[in-house]
């Protein structure tokens, strides 16, 4: 017996790393929101799209969703600027890949703001998807503060927004600087739909493991976040160097490429290919984590890795860590002041009872952050899968009643066969229909769909 899908959801990518794509936000949060997903509506059929580099079988992948979900290559520029900008959108591999002109989606869940304009005017115009509903998720933000293009294309990300019903980003403290940074281009109406439209979407945590471990020889310092301004990299090389005049007791590791540090007596870069090898570095080595974001931060997975495996963090105040380790968190230091930071790092160095009192506090909180609860915890998922909620033609229009009387002529036709034989053109469209058929309890929704159980 043909399995039910009821719902069809398209989600867009957004990568950024190509020489390092494991550790992509895109990578790392789909599979957790996929997962989930699928387990809050067992007839939602995914169709998702990555590159191949994460596809193919004979490197491991990372593909391992059941038969809800299917992949497809996409092939996006992963320089950051490059893949925002519309000019890299290309709508005729899109229609290929997707096949959207005979494949009806219900729901868009978009990881591109910038592409989200585009996105839904090919759906809603140029496909059978005119009843979709479309939600989102933003990774990132261009502004002065996280970039230092002459040009960035936060305007292009607003309007994507303004076609969601909801879009998630990754705190409230993000929510309200890129809302302020909109004053300058919107009235007060449209600043008013970004507020109800944008929602706090809090990032989890894999499984938390909080047992003590021993440390030997120098302990381990852990800045796992990428070289660039927005993070400061420089500020914390400076920091460091600083220390080490005083101390010598301690060892600076970072992950990425471009936060190399191993050319600093303190330092050392390290590479671990797969997230496996990645967690057990983390638990097994690293004693102290830290953050020296002075400007700019989204929620940091870099930072949540190591709280979920009982590694403090030592953090700035005034972006977005309150949110994620309360404001009473004895390790946050005053934003900008690097002598403060360098203070709470050594009050960790110098005290084992410290630091075990500080995870001791925090480990409640950080079990109420496991992916499942927060995920389920964005959104009404049962207003996302509610039928009534959605547009749809009328009970009893000319093409509801042709395509119910075909279905039940057929009773198993293809979602292309249907949409031939009531000869709807490109202009014509069957998303609100498929939306008003959904309602009847005689038809039932395959994957690629119909079946008349009448």
């Amino acid at each position: 017996m043909a399995r039910e899908y009821k719902y069809r959801m398209l989600i867009y990518p957004n990568i950024t790393r190509s020489k390092e794509i494991f550790k992509d936000s895109y990578v790392v949060l789909l599979p957790y929101i996929i997962d989930t997903l699928c387990k809050i509506n067992k007839q939602l059929h995914i169709t998702y799209l990555l590159p191949s580099k994460l596809i193919d079988k004979s490197d491991g992948g990372v593909v391992k969703h059941g038969s809800q979900v299917e992949w497809k290559y996409y092939e996006v520029p992963t320089n950051n600027n490059t893949m925002r900008t519309n000019f890299f959108f290309d709508a005729q591999t899109l229609k290929d890949i997707s096949d959207y002109r005979n494949t009806p989606y219900d729901i868009l869940y978009t990881h591109l703001p910038e592409h989200t304009l585009q996105l839904t005017n090919l759906l809603m115009n140029d496909s059978h998807s005119d009843g979709i509903r479309t939600f989102g998720y933003s990774h990132w933000f261009e502004t002065s503060a996280s970039v230092s293009f002459t040009k960035k294309m936060l305007l292009m990300n607003m309007v994507g927004i303004l076609e969601c019903e909801t879009l998630g980003v990754n705190s409230n403290w993000l929510k309200n600087y890129v809302t302020k940074q909109s004053k300058r281009w919107f009235s007060d109406e449209i600043l008013a739909d970004l507020d109800r439209i944008i929602q706090p979407h809090q990032l989890g945590v894999d499984k938390v493991d909080f047992t003590p471990k021993r440390y030997k020889g120098k302990k381990i310092i852990l800045f796992n976040h990428r070289g660039k301004g927005y993070t400061n990299f420089k500020g914390m090389c400076e920091a460091m160097s600083k220390l080490y005049k005083k101390r010598q007791d301690f060892e600076v590791h970072t992950t990425f490429d471009d936060a190399n540090v191993s050319r600093y007596k303190w330092g050392k870069n390290m590479n671990y290919p797969t997230q496996d090898e990645y967690k057990k570095y983390l638990k097994d080595n690293v004693y102290l984590h830290i953050n020296t974001f002075k400007t700019y931060s989204a929620w940091s997975i870099s930072t949540t890795d190591c709280l979920a495996l009982g590694i403090p963090t030592v953090a700035p105040n005034g972006l977005c860590y309150e949110e994620m380790v309360g404001s009473d968190y004895p390790l946050l230091y005053k934003k900008g002041d690097m002598d403060d930071f360098i203070s709470k790092v050594e009050m960790v160095l110098d005290s084992p009872k410290f630091r075990s009192q500080v995870l001791k506090k925090l480990e409640p909180r950080i079990k109420k952050m496991v992916w499942g609860k927060q995920i389920r915890s964005w959104l009404d998922w049962n207003d996302m899968f509610d039928p009534s909620k959605y547009k749809m033609d009328g009970k009893d229009t000319k093409k509801v009643k042709l395509a119910t009387k075909l279905i039940k002529q057929h009773k198993v036709v293809s979602n292309t066969q249907l949409i031939r034989e009531m000869r709807l053109g490109g202009q014509s469209s069957f998303g609100r229909t498929r939306n008003r058929l959904r309602l009847n309890k005689k038809i039932k929704f395959l994957a690629n769909g119909y079946e008349w159980v009448g």
